[in-house]
């Protein structure tokens, strides 16, 4: 008897026991034996079993089931063909029978089972739920990475959660830079990280530096400018200069050299004019005097 099934099927077969005498009987330490047809002649079974005594009274002595759980985690594989051979020792002999063969196809994909295991209850519009699991390895997606890299999304997306303009199928890639850039012009920012190529609106603030121009100034930040000037000119304070400023020295040092020329102590002799520091210990700047009774003639300080 030849069965076609399905694998991960369980197949069953049935033989009878008779004694010498040609009556029916039990007998003793039945099994089975299941070959892969092909396979080398030393192989060993691909299952091993006992068949099951069927015990009714209906049933006369020696009649036996087996039972061929043809599933991959017993070592089935489709395609395969395999005959299933059964013994028992009755009479103190031990003879050998062939009950039969059995050939596996492929499981078929389908929402009910996989592998034998329930699937879960179909979504809406009849769609299965997918449980997708979890991990580094292949087919699998590490959500413990802090971020997800979907790579060809083409799949259909009737809901897409802070989307405003979605579409029904087809690549979102496009469609998400405009929404998600509109979405940020029209909500508040808490904080950026990185580069910013341009803002439209107000900035309550900014930690680090602005590279590019700004276009303008609100109210608020014009005044904290202009504070700050304010705070320059009137309440910072600055040492006077020990030298005499170069010709192409900060406005700050010219206008100190100034202040200290017309404030500190001045010697002038015949030859020299000294401009000296505020504790007079030191000259800041000289000019050479001279006069050959026709020009007077004073060197720019040094």
């Amino acid at each position: 008897m030849m069965q076609y099934a399905t694998l991960e099927d369980t197949l069953y077969f049935w033989f009878a026991v008779n004694d010498t005498a040609g009556a029916g009987a039990d007998g003793s330490a039945p099994a089975f034996d299941v070959r892969q047809g092909g396979a080398a002649d030393s192989a060993a079974p691909t299952l091993s079993g006992t068949p099951t005594l069927l015990t009714h009274a209906n049933y006369p002595a020696g009649a036996y089931e087996i039972a061929v759980a043809a599933t991959t985690g017993n070592g089935f594989a489709a395609g395969s063909s395999y005959g299933v051979f059964c013994n028992a020792t009755v009479s103190a002999v031990n003879p050998t029978g062939f009950v039969g063969g059995f050939k596996l196809s492929p499981v078929s994909a389908n929402v009910v089972q996989y592998l034998g295991t329930a699937s879960p209850a179909a979504h809406t519009a009849g769609y299965p739920v997918v449980t997708v699991k979890d991990g580094t390895g292949t087919g699998e997606i590490n959500t413990n990475a802090g971020a997800i890299a979907l790579v060809d999304l083409v799949t259909t997306a009737t809901t897409v959660t802070n989307l405003t303009n979605a579409p029904t199928a087809g690549d979102l890639t496009a469609t998400m830079k405009t929404s998600i850039g509109a979405a940020v012009a029209a909500s508040a920012v808490a904080s950026v990280t990185g580069a910013v190529g341009s803002v439209a609106g107000a900035v309550g603030s900014v930690a680090g530096n602005v590279v590019g121009s700004v276009g303008s100034l609100a109210a608020q930040a014009k005044a904290d400018v202009n504070a700050e000037v304010v705070d320059g000119l009137a309440t910072d304070t600055y040492a006077e200069p020990s030298s005499v400023p170069a010709a192409t020295s900060s406005l700050k040092d010219k206008i100190g050299y100034l202040f200290a020329k017309m404030r500190n102590k001045r010697t002038t002799t015949a030859t020299a004019d000294v401009v000296r520091n505020d504790g007079d210990s030191a000259a800041i700047g000289t000019a050479t005097l001279s006069d050959d009774a026709t020009t007077f003639t004073k060197t720019k300080d040094v």
